[in-house]
């Protein structure tokens, strides 16, 4: 189950903030709106807050080069 930390919402960017109850992990959701690009990653726990601030830091490598 996941449970919403925090929420932006701006210029067609939407980013997301998640803390997975059974796994203990915090996790990211990006979409950009205007490109269709989106990723969700696992983020280190203690970076939660900085992952929130700068997603695409925390983009997957497979995802990086598109």
């Amino acid at each position: 189950m996941l449970r919403e930390l925090a929420r932006r919402d701006e210029s067609g960017l939407l980013v997301r903030l998640l803390w997975d109850l059974e796994r203990q992990q915090a996790v990211i959701r990006y979409r950009d709106r205007l490109s269709g690009d989106a990723f969700a990653a696992d983020v280190p726990n203690l970076r939660a807050l900085d992952a929130f601030r700068h997603p695409n830091v925390y983009r997957p490598a497979e995802l990086a080069a598109t």
